[in-house]
């Protein structure tokens, strides 16, 4: 199948769509908000521009693309339509109405205010079931970072970009390029080895650190002094007053063994399943009740109405539930 076989070459194509603003830019895409003349719902259109582009450049597109038609879940951007324009390939993905996480840091590290820790548990619990789901698939994100991460009107986390994802039957030869973002790479992508799944589970562990701290756990001021820090250093310190379990489960994704570092579907099944009789279960302070409910039990996954959805879509037994009486940072912040 040739490339432009691949894409829906519909007369129609950007017709049936207004642009209603820029969004963004990328190396080789610019990102605009469109309404969809139909069914009026907003959508985000990432026009890719087909100058100058080798076969390896379509190639990858056309990877991203198949990556993305995989992919049906509920912390995960979803894939509406792709098509081919005069001169640009065209993605319609779905829109998050608000900000990206990185967004969303930058705003309360300007206040000097760190997140709860109820939303840090539910926020965490969103990504890692979106982590595992991809991972069940097949796919590695290869990018995670706070820019990937979109938040909804509902505050819901979803992650996207899935531009240099891949698969993992197509990276057992070895796939050790430097591909992503420097100040998310594991510490064997820094030392060239192979990529895999656990090297995903170290990025969002990154990440994770970053939203429970506002900073991230290794900075410098070149690539060869930051490779060296994310190699040798111990991350640092936690902001005070951060359960010492949710400080465990980022340290667990921060091992710099890839060997010794859990999958993001063992890290849900060991935090967010039975933990009542774990040493530092904080049921005796009160003011820790949600997170006790969310991150330690209770014993089973039945509650009322409340599945989270890698139930069906990765075989999970027991996942992390969203509390019905959130009272989660709204869209807009004050």
């Amino acid at each position: 199948m040739s490339f432009h076989d691949f894409l829906d070459r519909s007369p129609l194509g950007l017709e049936r769509y207004d642009v209603i603003r820029y969004l963004g830019s990328g190396a080789t895409s610019d990102v605009f908000l469109v309404v969809n003349k139909k069914n009026k719902r907003l959508y985000v259109l990432k026009q890719i521009s087909l100058s100058n582009m080798t076969e390896k450049d379509r190639l990858q597109i056309k990877q991203e693309i198949f990556v993305m038609d995989k992919i049906d879940h509920p912390n995960v951007v979803k894939f509406k339509e792709s098509f081919t324009g005069d001169s640009s390939v065209n993605i319609i993905m779905e829109y998050c109405e608000c900000d990206t996480l990185e967004q969303l840091i930058e705003r309360r590290r300007g206040k000097g205010r760190p997140f709860a820790e109820d939303l840090l548990v539910e926020w965490m619990a969103e990504l890692l079931c979106a982590l595992a789901y991809i991972h069940s698939k097949g796919i590695l994100h290869r990018d995670i970072k706070t820019s990937n991460i979109f938040v909804t009107r509902k505050n819901h986390f979803k992650l996207g970009d899935f531009g240099v994802s891949t698969f993992l039957e197509n990276n057992e030869a070895g796939d050790w390029r430097m591909i992503g973002t420097p100040l998310n790479f594991a510490p064997e992508v820094c030392e060239s080895a192979t990529y895999n799944e656990r090297s995903d589970v170290w990025s969002l562990g990154v990440v994770f650190y970053e939203m429970c701290t506002l900073r991230p756990p290794f900075e410098a001021h070149n690539l060869f002094s930051l490779f060296e820090k994310i190699l040798t250093a111990d991350v640092a310190p936690f902001q005070p007053g951060l359960s010492l379990r949710l400080e465990e489960i980022v340290r667990e994704m921060l091992n710099k063994n890839p060997a010794q570092r859990p999958t993001a579907q063992e890290l849900i099944h060991e935090h967010w399943r039975v933990s009542a009789s774990h040493p530092s279960h904080p049921s005796q302070n009160p003011q820790r009740g949600r997170l006790t409910q969310q991150l330690y039990g209770p014993e089973t996954s039945s509650a009322k109405g409340w599945r989270c959805s890698c139930n069906r879509m990765t075989g999970t037994s027991i996942c992390p539930r969203r509390s019905r009486g959130s009272t989660a940072l709204r869209c807009r912040e004050s």
